[in-house]
């Protein structure tokens, strides 16, 4: 693992799932949004020429695709400059960059239904802000890093929160992951490139679990595995099912062996300390 690692958004979903996964691997520096502004640039640009971090891991932005339409400009400079800027620092100090971004890109869902998987070369058509600017932003990256990796993630979830809160929206493609998983297979996989076991090249990788599922369906096998039915109390509309994500790319290039997410889900319940069930490699 590399020696010094910049996590920006270390306090959303994915961001606190990345810094428990990298606690103990490396110094890890978690800025918060009072030590550094993200839509800052040059301040950006002063704290990485400061500590020079060698690997930076962007899990920062506006996720919300109805925030996004309400702050059209904050999207953008999260989504699409904040990684531009990420990007040019990054090649510029020799580092490398992980970044995240979502499945939404592809677009309408019913345009990909018809295909067998939904691969990383399908043609993206994003139909909103969120989707349109975490584009640019993955686009971005591609176009000014050296060194950099995108992930694009499918609808996710933290295993320390299982209940029924409120009504989630429909996953457009793929399936339900865990924060957990994704951010284990990172760390697991960035320390495997490092010690030379696999070689990666840069580019988009999907990293979800395998299968598809609608919210519903996914609190209704949590409801079953927890004997506890009044989780689907609250749970979503039924919305139909769409297209499965190739996992082709990713388990070939990082050797990994990516479960289906019931048997992620169930590992998680029944054994939630052990992380290695969630997450298959060969």
């Amino acid at each position: 693992m590399k020696d010094k690692i910049l996590l920006l958004g270390s306090s959303g979903l994915l961001g606190s799932a990345l810094n428990k996964a990298l606690t103990g691997h490396a110094q890890v520096l978690t800025p918060s949004r009072f030590d550094l502004n993200l839509t800052d640039l040059d301040a950006l640009e002063t704290y990485i020429k400061a500590y020079k971090p060698s690997l930076i891991i962007n899990a920062a932005g506006m996720v919300s695709a109805q925030q996004c339409e309400h702050n059209a400009d904050q999207a953008f400079k999260l989504n699409t400059d904040l990684p531009a800027k990420l990007a040019q620092l990054s090649k510029a100090q020799g580092s490398t960059l992980v970044h995240f971004s979502c499945l939404d890109v592809y677009g309408d869902e019913s345009k990909v239904r018809s295909l067998s998987s939904c691969t990383e070369n399908t043609p993206t058509n994003p139909q909103n802000i969120y989707a349109e600017s975490k584009l640019l932003g993955d686009n971005a990256v591609a176009e000014h890093a050296e060194d950099y990796l995108i992930f694009r993630l499918s609808g996710l979830y933290s295993k320390q929160d299982l209940s029924v809160k409120n009504e989630r929206p429909p996953i457009v493609i793929g399936a339900p992951t865990s924060a957990e998983y994704v951010a284990v297979t990172v760390m697991r996989s960035l320390e495997r490139v490092d010690r030379g076991v696999i070689r990666v090249h840069p580019g988009v990788y999907h990293l979800s679990t395998k299968g598809d599922a609608c919210w519903q369906e996914f609190y209704r096998e949590v409801a079953m595995l927890r004997q506890n039915r009044q989780l689907l109390i609250n749970s979503p509309s039924l919305v139909t099912k769409d297209s499965r994500l190739s996992m082709d790319k990713v388990e070939d290039t990082f050797c990994l062996l990516v479960p289906s997410w019931r048997s992620q889900l169930t590992s998680i319940i029944t054994d939630p300390k052990d992380f290695a069930k969630a997450v298959g490699q060969h």
